[in-house]
């Protein structure tokens, strides 16, 4: 029984790890993109980034 119960929780840590790896840079992206959406609206950049995403190079 205790062998089973040995390999039952490391099934579950190695599965928690594998989650943790994928969904771990989701939040300091997430993070990123809230700020730069709110610094685009604060200094009303809309515009000009249009502008500037509109002209020919």
């Amino acid at each position: 029984m205790l062998g089973v119960f040995g390999g039952v929780v490391v099934l579950v840590t190695v599965a928690q790890l594998i989650t943790q790896a994928v969904f771990a840079p989701f939040l300091p992206l997430v993070s990123g993109l809230l700020y730069i959406d709110q610094r685009i609206r604060r200094e009303n950049l809309g515009q000009s980034l249009a502008q500037t995403a509109a002209a020919p190079h």
